[in-house]
């Protein structure tokens, strides 16, 4: 992994550094060229969809994403924790555990650039099942099919056996407040067209073995631009809360500027951080999209808060959802890019499955 630590970039004008979890460093505007599919091809993703069957009628939280992520990294944790301290800081193992390559993933020592963040984006994202934000609840009746999608980032994507043994015991253990146990049925593989393959399930105890179940991100995107056409309009629609920060101040909406720069920062620290090529900074340049205007805006607030055992106190989760459209001559450049940030998220939070958003035809 080399960075160039005399050509980092500076920060765009307009977007200081953004939160951690997103991207801890900003990109120059040396040259006006958008990414292309190449730089992205360093990147292995595995898209996976769990099917879960309840034992028994569940009310769940509304949003589901935290309580999915929570119980998973207890489950990892008992899985693949050896000391009977459980305590990370003064484990022996340490660098060599998968709990916390996961869950506390420390920026890597030959990266000068990334040594000061406190935080890294895990090289998971949860997509959760989808409620509506008035709901204050989820029902699930008893062996009703609960769903969910879990995408895996370049090493990790090794640790799959370990991840499913997680999630089944995980949904054995019980979901939310009242323990409710569920059953993993199925684990799919998804195509970057969204067909599904199956790779396991509990009566076969065995991960079926297939070429596809991980494939760069530079050819999940060539795949997926298949079905795109050359566009000037662009309209997205945000499925679960999207949190941009500016200053410490979350976002009630959103620029295609913004956008695109938080998109690119993401992409870039995962590059940096799970990519399997040799990644140098002073490669990538960055421009300003103002020729990109918003045309339409039906972003709404959804206000969601999670309990945080590590700070023992409720944290805010909120953001925007709903459809915003964009429009220009220079979208159809950034289509790669928008595409990344279907599969890898937007904003902070992306592993509980925060800023998903997909392209509204």
């Amino acid at each position: 992994m080399i960075v160039s630590q005399e050509k980092i970039p500076q920060p765009v004008e307009h977007v200081p550094a953004a939160e951690a979890g997103q991207a801890g460093f900003a990109m120059a505007r040396a040259r006006a060229i958008p990414p292309t599919i190449d730089m992205l091809a360093g990147l292995l993703v595995a898209r996976l969809e769990f099917a879960l069957r309840a034992e028994g009628n569940a009310e769940l939280p509304n949003f589901l994403g935290s309580t999915l992520r929570g119980a998973f990294g207890h489950a990892l944790k008992r899985a693949v924790c050896v000391m009977q301290h459980r305590d990370c800081e003064r484990c022996l193992v340490v660098n060599r555990c998968l709990y916390p390559y996961m869950f506390e993933t420390p920026p890597p020592e030959d990266t000068p650039p990334l040594r000061s963040q406190q935080q890294m984006p895990h090289p998971f994202i949860f997509e959760p099942p989808l409620t509506l934000p008035e709901r204050p609840r989820q029902s699930v009746r008893r062996r009703e099919s609960l769903n969910f999608g879990f995408t895996l980032l370049g090493r990790a994507i090794d640790a799959l056996p370990y991840v499913i043994y997680a999630i089944e015991t995980m949904a054995l253990s019980g979901l939310g407040v009242e323990r409710a146990r569920f059953t993993l049925t199925e684990v799919n593989w998804r195509s970057p067209q969204g067909e599904l393959q199956p790779i396991y399930s509990p009566s076969q105890q065995r991960i079926a073995s297939t070429p596809e179940t991980e494939i760069s991100l530079g050819e999940y995107l060539r795949r997926r631009l298949a079905d795109c056409q050359a566009m000037t309009r662009l309209r997205l629609r945000f499925l679960t809360p999207t949190r941009i920060r500016i200053q410490g101040d979350t976002q009630a909406s959103m620029s295609f500027d913004l956008l695109a720069d938080n998109l690119w920062r993401r992409v870039l620290l995962l590059l940096a951080l799970y990519g399997s090529k040799p990644f140098c900074l002073d490669k990538l340049w960055w421009k300003h999209t103002t020729a990109v205007k918003c045309v339409e805006n039906n972003l709404q607030w959804w206000d969601l808060e999670r309990r945080s055992n590590r700070q023992k106190r409720n944290v805010k989760l909120g953001g925007f959802i709903g459809e915003i459209e964009y429009e220009g001559e220079e979208l159809i450049e950034y289509l790669p890019l928008v595409l990344a940030g279907e599969l890898l998220h937007v904003g902070g939070g992306t592993g509980f499955g925060l800023g998903w958003y997909k392209i509204s035809v």
